[in-house]
């Protein structure tokens, strides 16, 4: 036979204590309204529930809708390296993969100076030659940067 567990304190009234408190044990004569008044009573979770979901089911949307436009991408780019050996120029390599029936790309082409400030900025033609292209393209910028890369690619006519 299961041991049975004792019984928890009672208030008069016949009451038992809050949730949280009852497989605790107890003193006898424990003040059961004065346990209520400072640790609460018995609550929903409706609140912890709500505010959850309006958090958890638009981040949820958003993953989902970053993961579908990111793979139904025919035109993407990747910055290789890029060569600040001068001060007036700096040399980005990339590579571009465009769709088959695609006939030009424009890229967009940025440097930054150490301070996040734009140095350099040029729009960039890329022929298709085929399924990738690697391009190296000499950026005219104003002071020595510290970052350059490839901001965006889109198709033109």
């Amino acid at each position: 036979m299961p041991a049975s567990r004792p019984p928890g304190p009672r208030d008069p009234s016949g009451a038992s204590p809050p949730r949280h408190l009852r497989g605790a044990t107890l003193p006898a004569g424990a003040d059961l309204d004065l346990l209520r008044a400072r640790y609460g009573t018995d609550r929903s979770r409706l609140g912890v529930a709500l505010v959850a979901s309006l958090v958890i089911v638009p981040f949820l949307c958003w993953v989902v809708w970053a993961g579908v436009q990111r793979s139904d991408q025919d035109l993407r780019w990747e910055s290789v390296s890029f060569d600040d050996s001068s001060s007036t120029s700096v040399k980005i390599t990339y590579d571009v993969f465009i769709p088959a029936d695609a006939v030009s790309v424009t890229c967009t082409l940025r440097a930054l100076d150490d301070k996040g400030v734009e140095v350099g900025r040029a729009q960039v033609p890329v022929q298709a030659d085929g399924a990738s292209t690697s391009v190296v393209y000499a950026l005219p910028v104003t002071a020595r940067p510290s970052s350059a890369f490839v901001e965006t690619c889109r198709l033109t006519d």
